[in-house]
């Protein structure tokens, strides 16, 4: 398929859960304050929502590019959410790819995270595009949906 080369500082994992989706924010931000450093992120996606790794890699690689630059959002942790989504309305971008009551499988983001990060994270799953749910999601007709998604992605800052 692709042949993607994933910049080591940035880590997704996927992972099933009981937890509900206060619970899994709440954990996470309990890492986010650990961490301190701005140039660290950490986000938490609906992983039934998205295309998997290449998806998720992707969309964080462009988001970081763009937080360098001045971004469209004040945290990495939104850019990171909004190019995900293919969206500059957060609001658009939770609905779309947030976790919501009832997740079972949530994927996560580590941007400048230790090993130990991922380990604490939870046990890793291979992750399964659901393609008609995603279309439906993103609006996508009649294309891959993981295609349609990495252009709208990399479009993001030029629209």
């Amino acid at each position: 398929m692709w042949d993607f080369s994933y910049p080591k500082e940035i880590k997704v994992c996927f992972f099933e859960t009981k937890l509900n989706p206060n619970e899994i924010l709440a954990r996470l931000e309990e890492m986010r304050r650990e961490e301190k450093s701005k140039d660290k992120a950490i986000q938490v996606f609906d992983a039934e929502n998205v295309c998997g790794e290449e998806h998720l890699y992707h969309s964080t690689r462009l988001a970081v590019k763009s937080f360098k630059r001045g971004g469209i959002s004040r945290s990495l942790e939104m850019e990171i959410l909004l190019f995900v989504a293919g969206e500059r309305q957060i609001s658009r971008a939770l609905e779309k790819v947030g976790v919501k009551e009832g997740t079972k499988r949530v994927a996560v983001v580590l941007v400048n995270s230790s090993e130990e990060d991922v380990k604490w994270i939870g046990e890793r799953i291979k992750p399964s595009c659901n393609q008609e749910r995603v279309r439906r999601i993103f609006g996508i007709k009649g294309r891959d949906a993981l295609i349609e998604i990495l252009e709208r992605s990399a479009l993001l800052p030029i629209i």
